[in-house]
């Protein structure tokens, strides 16, 4: 077929010595669905499962504390993923004020503007559902940001937190588009970028002397660039701006910390990579154990290495993840990349993540059913206790 010959082109389980296994799949809607999905996650040798939900309402809590007990029956340890940290919420528990972008547009009605087309893709059912999913993913990235408020996320956060026989929890969208310290806009385009309500552009020019609406980066739909006549280093606007967003959000990610740890939960909490601008070919999970280190954007994105350091640099426990499925990449070259990464996280990473977020519930299926079948490791082995120290600078 032309395909680049790759040296593991065919589906292969996990290393042996790659002891930490972690599933993250949404939260099915039944009990049946939950089941079925745990099952075959343990038959493919995942130890833990996180489920993502959507929701931050007494329903979705609940069915996560029925997920916990079948996770229980079948020795699974059951994890969360919660993306809502900085996102409106769709229960109406708490009142949040939404973040603007340089219109002056909420992020849902800037994505309306940008949502893909995907009609013509009816008749290919694999490449609709992988462009349907990558739409997903982008949404997700794009809408519903609000405000950070620490005391409000810590008062949504708290009752899935203390959840009994939660095994951990992750804490997504922590971070808007405009907030991680990025200077350039590569992926979701300038209309994504938050952070233009009159109260963070008035701290700006207190701190800084520079409205954020004076900075429209390159490919802004405005037409404008950073130039402007009254400065005499032309960039010289955009990153004083971006370094201000970035200490707002980790001085709200502090105050989160000081929040959560009020309450009684002694759960792990991961955080992830927190890049808001797009995704890297090397996502990662730390565990948050410390409020002045949160994973940091590093200038190379594309280096597994540089992401690395970047996850230590957060904590002593990051876990390499991977957010694709062979949908959209050819057989050959997803799994070639699978097990080049599987064994990178055996030996460089504290465990491996394999991060099914936005896939369907069809895609998910597929995917572990192509996976073989792998016995879970032993819990009583101290995960990946070869790893080396090399090059692991923590703050």
């Amino acid at each position: 077929d032309g395909e680049q010959k790759r040296d593991h082109p065919e589906p292969t389980g996990f290393p042996k010595n790659l002891k930490r296994r972690v599933l993250i799949a949404p939260l099915p809607p039944d009990d049946a669905e939950t089941l079925a999905l745990m099952q075959s996650a343990r038959a493919k040798g995942f130890g833990e499962i996180w489920l993502r939900v959507e929701s931050d309402g007494e329903e979705a809590r609940a069915r996560l504390q029925s997920a916990i007990a079948t996770g229980k029956t079948l020795a699974l340890p059951v994890g969360t993923v919660l993306p809502w940290v900085l996102k409106k919420p769709n229960s109406g528990n708490a009142k949040m004020v939404e973040d603007v972008n340089i219109f002056g547009e909420t992020g849902a009605k800037a994505w309306a503007g940008r949502r893909d087309d995907l009609s013509e893709l009816k008749k290919d059912p694999v490449t609709r559902e992988f462009g349907m999913m990558y739409q997903r993913k982008r949404e997700a990235q794009s809408v519903d940001w609000v405000t950070p408020d620490a005391a409000l996320a810590a008062r949504r956060l708290r009752p899935f937190l203390a959840l009994p026989g939660l095994r951990g929890a992750v804490l997504t969208s922590t971070v808007p588009p405009g907030y991680d310290g990025a200077q350039q806009v590569v992926n979701l385009g300038t209309e994504a970028i938050m952070g233009y309500t009159p109260a963070l552009r008035l701290a700006c020019v207190r701190a800084t002397g520079i409205d954020p609406v004076d900075v429209a980066g390159q490919g802004n739909a405005l037409g404008v660039t950073p130039r402007l006549p009254f400065l005499s280093d032309t960039y010289s606007v955009i990153a004083p701006m971006a370094n201000f967003r970035l200490a707002q959000n980790k001085a709200f990610m502090a105050n989160l910390w000081t929040e959560l740890r009020l309450t009684s939960t002694t759960i792990p909490v991961y955080l992830d990579e927190r890049i808001a601008d797009g995704e890297t070919r090397h996502p990662f999970y730390a565990r948050w154990s410390d409020p002045k280190r949160v994973p940091t954007l590093p200038e190379n994105t594309y280096e597994e290495s540089a992401m690395r350091t970047a996850a230590f640099q957060a904590s002593a426990e990051p876990l390499l993840a991977s957010r694709e499925t062979p949908g959209g990449l050819s057989p050959g070259y997803f799994w070639d990349g699978w097990y080049k990464k599987t064994h990178a996280a055996a030996s460089n990473w504290r465990g491996f993540v394999v991060d099914l977020s936005y896939q369907s519930p069809e895609q998910i299926a597929g995917f572990l059913k192509q996976l073989p079948d792998n016995a879970v490791p032993d819990a009583s082995t101290k995960p990946n206790s070869a790893v080396k120290k090399k090059g692991r600078k923590l703050l």
